[in-house]
């Protein structure tokens, strides 16, 4: 519930000062384990913060929760752009010795120090408090958008049951003709994903495609030409031309021009293999409707559907049997054990926020063992 989740949220909040704390108060000389644990302490405290609160403001039934896990990501966003702008850690890991520490320590600590650089760690007074005010716009943006989109969800009005041919009988049996005769489909993904990929007809293809693409417009475009603006702004204070070039410093690829230069890069090396498949993919399409002119978006999933059991023997339906959900998750889990060295052990009866959902305790594997 809300007042749960907050308290909950709070908790993180505390543990992630009371890790600040501990930073600041290091006395020289700084080190990994006085300065940058602590450092990273309070960081995995935010992020943890963040991804559960996150999770269920996309997925929690109860609109009241959505509702305060969207507040409290503000909270939590906030707490981390003042972190970003916090000149004290920003020196305090400055002053880091690292120069015995292994490449992977080396690598996370200059590479902190940078995006305290690229956040305006190193800007005035005023210049910081108009960061942060536009990261705090920013945010409250991008959590509107996604909240739109969420929550905007459209629907298709199948008059003729006709238009469902191809589905799985599963999905016909979840889909029955209400009293008015209408089957009411939703742009949600058990919906969207069988219709784009095995619905005979193509005009209901298109339907979906466009009610999948129109979510939460039109109130989303104005959300977004601000957020974009805002961006800009926040380009613009720190020194950069665009967005683009802020967002890709830190990364591998350092900036916007190399972003777009491996982007054409790869579209040349890709395109004449993409035109070979898609013009196969066109011909076997029109030996079966030789009225068809193109093989537009709405159509993609559904004549590769078609044309991996033409030329493969192959319908992806017919492995669904061999793959219930209790067995991909054993799959998965044993794999990640194997992969990760730890061990997974389920939660009997756990505090979760709904009943299909499981909770696990993860044990380092050889710890364990031992």
């Amino acid at each position: 519930n809300p007042q749960s989740l907050e308290a909950w949220v709070e908790d993180r909040l505390a543990s992630h000062r009371k890790e600040l704390d501990r930073l600041l108060a290091a006395t020289a000389p700084r080190t990994l384990d006085n300065t940058l644990r602590a450092y990273d302490n309070s960081v995995a405290e935010l992020v943890l913060a963040g991804a559960e609160t996150g999770l269920l403001h996309s997925v929690c039934e109860e609109k009241s929760v959505r509702d305060a896990a969207q507040g409290l990501l503000q909270r939590i966003s906030q707490a981390g752009v003042e972190l970003s702008l916090n000149r004290d850690v920003y020196q305090a890991l400055a002053q880091v010795e690292a120069s015995d520490a292994d490449p992977a320590a080396r690598h996370y600590l200059d590479r902190t120090l940078l995006q305290y650089r690229l956040a305006g760690v190193d800007k005035d007074d005023a210049t910081r408090a108009r960061i942060k005010e536009l990261q705090d716009q920013a945010t409250l943006l991008a959590l509107t958008f996604a909240r739109n989109v969420q929550e905007g969800g459209n629907r298709v009005e199948v008059h003729d049951a006709a238009e469902l041919d191809g589905l799985p009988p599963d999905f016909l049996a979840a889909h029955p003709p209400g009293e008015d005769g209408k089957i009411v489909l939703t742009t949600d993904f058990p919906d969207y994903l069988p219709v784009m990929t095995f619905a005979r007809s193509g005009d209901l293809r298109r339907r979906m495609f466009l009610a999948y693409q129109t979510r939460a417009y039109p109130a989303n475009r104005q959300v977004l030409i601000d957020l974009l603006k805002v961006r800009q702004q926040m380009a613009s204070i720190l020194g950069f031309p665009h967005w683009a070039d802020l967002a890709t410093a830190d990364q591998m690829m350092e900036s916007a021009a190399n972003m777009q230069a491996f982007l054409d890069d790869l579209d040349q090396a890709t395109r004449a293999g993409a035109e070979k498949e898609y013009a196969m993919l066109l011909a076997f399409a029109q030996s079966i409707d030789p009225q068809l002119q193109q093989i537009d978006a709405a159509s993609r999933g559904y004549w590769l559907e078609q044309y991996r059991r033409s030329a493969f023997d192959f319908d992806s339906q017919s492995v669904r049997p061999y793959f219930p959900y209790a067995r991909v998750e054993a799959g998965v889990i044993e794999t990640a054990e194997k992969l990760f060295q730890v061990k997974f052990c389920r939660i009997e009866k756990p505090d979760v926020w709904h009943t299909s959902v499981s909770a696990w305790e993860v044990w380092d594997g050889t710890e364990l063992a031992g």
